[in-house]
């Protein structure tokens, strides 16, 4: 049995209103579209879309499948797992037999789980997801910590689009050089989990 915790989402067309300040003719449809892009490649890219989830550990099964009950997500990867407060250690390898006789340890595929030797009642699984191409609504919390890294993919991808009334090559590559590497310091806080202080990226100046 896997207990998921509950997930604060937010609708993709509540966050439009900076955008629209930006560009005022881009219609709804697209603006929502250029949200949704940025927040799936920040998802997939920085795994900033973090779960936790608590396995009950049930005799003689050793194979979990994470399944989100929220729609509009898919998991993107185990980052870690924990049980008693302490790491079980991640295998990068299967064992050549299936008798395994060394510690409690675990190996991921996708959203698949396989425990060796699975010892007590429940492990705490910390894993990320990433929405689907059609999703209208994300995690609350990857607008709201990275909402500037989001902004800036968003701008990136509506200035990139094509031949449009508000596509601009120079602003579009400005705004991609803030998206990467939004997404590069956010997923270093996220691996040192806080302990080198905010990271801020150099958002320079977009003309």
């Amino acid at each position: 049995m896997i207990l998921y915790e509950n997930i604060r989402k937010v609708a993709l067309d509540l966050l439009i209103h900076d955008l629209d300040f930006d560009i005022p003719d881009l219609p709804l449809g697209a603006a929502v579209n250029y949200l949704r892009r940025a927040a799936r490649q920040m998802a997939k890219d920085g795994d900033l879309a973090r779960r936790t989830a608590t396995i009950r550990l049930q005799p003689g099964v050793v194979v979990y499948r994470l399944t989100p009950p929220d729609q509009g997500v898919e998991v993107n990867a185990i980052l870690r797992i924990r049980q008693g407060g302490r790491d079980v250690r991640r295998l990068t390898h299967q064992p050549e037999h299936s008798f395994w006789s060394g510690p409690f340890s675990w190996m991921a595929a996708k959203n698949e789980i396989c425990f060796w030797n699975p010892g007590g009642r429940k492990a705490e699984v910390f894993y990320s997801v990433v929405p689907l191409p059609r999703a209208c609504d994300i995690d609350a919390a990857l607008a709201e910590t990275h909402y500037e890294v989001l902004l800036a993919g968003a701008r990136h991808f509506a200035y990139d689009a094509g031949q449009k009334p508000w596509t601009d090559p120079n602003r579009a590559a400005e705004y991609r050089r803030q998206f990467i590497q939004g997404i590069q310091a956010a997923k270093v806080e996220q691996l040192t989990g806080g302990q080198r202080g905010a990271i801020r990226p150099d958002w320079g100046r977009v003309l």
